[in-house]
């Protein structure tokens, strides 16, 4: 009886190898269940060690069984556990990969509105300089000996001719150009007593006026787009210190 009792023990341990959960279950439960029926049934007298086992081996295999499928259903919980943990991760990832991507584009936006707003101000600057240019290109000088007699702030004959040739040049080329006339003198005091000028400032604004209103009102100029400076005798081309540089400053 005891050799049959081991040989069952024996039977239920080689099938708990290589089975499933609930198999090997079955089988450890049935090889507890073998052993204990026996050794039961050999104190107890009622059933021979073999008929104990065999009792034992049913009622063990069967809850061996149950206790196998609950490990099964163990298993299977920790492993999707483990997929929701491996999914969860990968979700993780790729949302911090889209936030740094989000990040990375507001940058490069960024960028290209700043570059957007220097090409503005360097395209503003151009115009600017542009207008500058032709402001420039527009100046235009005639010699103080050719427009007015020593002294005097009264246009001559020769220097209303000279304005009369550039009103033509300035109606032509520039219709719509801002006009500045702009009075010049030397650095020699007043000396003339036959006209009142209390410095060179003073003679350069009645003659830049002189100018402004003999174009204005002889070659109908628009008196919006006029106005008159003196300089006096501040901003030389030449040396005050000989005649010639003096001629020259005188404009």
């Amino acid at each position: 009886m005891k050799k049959a009792t081991l040989i069952l023990l024996l039977v239920a341990c080689l099938a708990a190898t290589g089975c499933t959960a609930v198999q090997r279950g079955a089988a450890v439960g049935a090889g507890a269940g073998a052993l204990t029926g026996g050794i039961w049934a050999a104190h107890g007298g009622v059933l021979t060690s073999a008929q104990g086992a065999a009792v034992g081996l049913g009622a063990g295999g069967l809850g061996g069984a149950l206790v196998g499928d609950i490990w099964n259903v163990v298993d299977e919980d920790e492993e999707y556990a483990a997929r929701y943990r491996n999914l969860q991760q990968e979700y993780d990832a790729q949302k911090n990969l889209l936030q740094s991507e989000k990040g990375r584009t507001r940058g490069l936006q960024s960028d290209v509105s700043d570059l957007e707003r220097q090409l503005k101000e360097q395209q503003a600057k151009s115009q600017a300089g542009t207008r500058d240019l032709s402001v420039r290109i527009a100046e235009y000088t005639i010699a103080s000996r050719v427009l007015f007699k020593p002294g005097s702030a009264e246009l001559s004959k020769e220097g209303k001719k000279s304005l009369d040739e550039l009103a033509g040049t300035l109606k032509k080329d520039y219709p719509d150009q801002a006009i500045n006339v702009e009075g010049h003198t030397d650095n020699q005091p007043i000396k003339s007593t036959a006209y009142k000028w209390k410095d060179n400032w003073e003679l350069g604004t009645a003659r830049a006026l002189s100018v402004l209103r003999y174009l204005v009102h002889q070659h109908n100029f628009t008196p919006g787009k006029f106005s008159a400076t003196t300089y006096g005798e501040h901003h030389p081309v030449a040396p005050n210190a000989t005649k010639d540089g003096q001629e020259k400053n005188r404009r």
